[in-house]
């Protein structure tokens, strides 16, 4: 075992204390109580009710869903689906997400104990605990949290692989890095990154004359047969992808170098203080504190890209620099596919999550060890973020999602049988279907996404001129991607009469009324 500057520990002499379970225990009965405050309050928003559409559906058909997913594979549908078997409650749905959360949390520190040392474990555990990023999809029924367990449960059975000499450790990570690459296709990164550590490893141990023709010295050969191994388990689903599978080609629009370097700015505040537009909003004293903070965070991953670096033992330095590799991987292949696609929110840099904790948390050690009062300073200011992103997250309705709950009981109590709904896209009215069990008249409006004023004009006026109806809803979320310009909205204020509007937490609803001024 390493100290925390990475010479060779001596055997303590003195008596085993229970202090880090305790820790551990304590971190951990937090973590829970972090991630079920609330779990159910707020509505299942768009993405949600489209992993319950998912998990509803037999299983083969499941499978076809997924097949025709460009990015979203079939394992966290496959864990969800005995939960949505058991209720449709909000609360019961996010459970496996909540789960995996707390579940990370031990992880982190088990797995930061082992490659680096206990006490950048704590830290690192107590990061994941108060995270507003974390408890955010802790608290969603999607896979970025099960992303993150995949990403750092492989990398570590890397380490481990590497650090011993027995081939069924090597198996356990190539089932790892299948599963991972069954969470998420993004982490192909991650996997490169591996290889990438394998290469240098090998390279140095033969400089070092290290090299015993053993397992051990044979890491480039272990990544391998273990990526080829996770290839054939994953043989049959590619196939199922080539034939019928969404190529990612088509979701190219919003990719760009602009939009991607936006993305990674992003990323890295909403990694540190959650999402942090909101915190905008809460004026300018919390606006100097968000860049202040800003500068906090850069200076402590700096001291732990710095020290994690600056071992001089072996042993030490592999794991150090696995981490490293991996949070560069991860970063650089989510980076790209936001060059060239439209996937490029921060949930999209899941797999890098883990080890920006982990030199985060190196950082804030080391500069405890060497300049304790900015280490203080540095951390309080953390702290105060991430305390006010949780309370955001957890009781300010501006940070809420989707109320399609509310949207659905409003319609209830409004709607006639004769009105007609109008989503701004033919698929809005999955998460309302969700909630809205009666029947109902629909359409989707427009059918392209950015469309052109003759566009709405063509397929806004048979909406109205076609139908019996006198009342029209007008329900809108999304409406910036999808109508930027506002073209729908602005061709029924110009032809109808607006009634009453509402809004609903990112949803706005608009009663309109024919007046006859429509030609028929």
């Amino acid at each position: 075992m390493t100290s925390e500057h990475g010479s060779e520990r001596p055997p303590s002499k003195r008596p085993a204390t229970r202090t880090p379970e305790f820790f551990l225990a304590a971190v951990l009965c937090a973590a829970a109580a972090t991630r079920f405050f609330r779990l159910g309050h707020q509505s299942l928003w768009f993405d949600e009710v489209f992993s319950l559409d998912v998990v509803e559906k037999p299983f083969s058909a499941l499978i076809s869903e997924a097949l025709r997913d460009a990015v979203h594979p079939p394992l966290y549908y496959i864990l969800l689906k005995p939960f949505a078997m058991l209720s449709e409650s909000e609360w019961i749905l996010r459970l496996p997400s909540a789960l995996l959360g707390i579940a990370f949390v031990a992880l982190m520190y088990a797995v930061v104990a082992d490659m680096l040392n206990r006490r950048v474990a704590g830290v690192a555990a107590v990061i994941c605990l108060l995270s507003p990023f974390h408890v955010f999809y802790s608290q969603e029924t999607r896979m970025y949290t099960l992303l993150m367990v995949m990403a750092l449960l492989s990398t570590f059975l890397l380490h481990r692989a590497n650090d011993r000499e027995q081939r069924a450790a090597w198996t356990m990570y190539s089932f790892s890095i299948f599963l991972l690459l069954m969470t998420h296709y993004v982490a192909v990164g991650l996997v490169v990154a591996h290889g990438i550590w394998a290469i240098l490893t090998g390279k140095r141990r033969k400089a070092s004359q290290q090299s015993g023709g053993d397992l051990r010295s044979s890491v480039v050969t272990g990544w391998i047969a273990s990526v080829a191994v996770a290839g054939l388990l994953s043989l049959p689903w590619m196939i199922g992808i080539l034939q019928h599978g969404q190529k990612l080609g088509e979701r190219t629009e919003d990719g760009s170098l602009e939009t991607a370097i936006y993305s990674l700015v992003g990323t890295f505040l909403s990694f540190n203080f959650g999402y942090f537009e909101g915190l905008f909003r809460e004026g300018n004293l919390v606006l100097a504190l968000v860049g202040v903070a800003s500068l906090a965070a850069l200076i402590f991953w700096w001291q732990g890209v710095s020290s994690m670096l600056s071992s001089r033992n072996q042993r030490a330095m592999d794991p150090s620099a696995l981490i490293l590799l991996s949070l560069i991987g991860a970063t650089a292949f989510s980076f790209l596919v936001a060059v060239f696609s439209i996937f490029h929110l921060p949930r999209y840099y899941s797999a890098a999550y883990p080890f920006g904790v982990i030199v985060m948390a190196a950082g804030i050690v080391a500069m405890w060890e060497r300049r304790r009062p900015p280490a203080v300073i540095g951390g309080a200011l953390l702290l105060t973020l991430w305390c006010i992103g949780l309370r955001n997250y957890y009781c300010n309705p501006v940070y809420a999602r989707e109320d399609w709950r509310s949207v659905s009981r409003f319609m209830q109590r409004h709607k006639r049988p004769d009105d007609v709904l109008v989503f701004n896209a033919a698929y809005e009215d999955i998460p309302f279907r969700h909630y809205f069990r009666d029947t109902f008249r629909k359409q989707g409006l427009p059918s392209v996404n950015r469309p052109s004023e003759g566009l709405v004009e063509k397929e806004a006026r048979p909406i109205v001129v076609d139908t019996d109806s006198r009342r029209y809803w007008l329900i809108l979320c999304y409406d910036h991607i999808t109508d930027p310009q506002s073209l729908v909205r602005k061709w029924f204020d110009a032809n109808l009469r607006r009634i009453e509007e509402h809004s609903f937490s990112q949803i706005d609803v608009i009663l309109y009324e024919d007046a006859g001024s429509v030609s028929r």
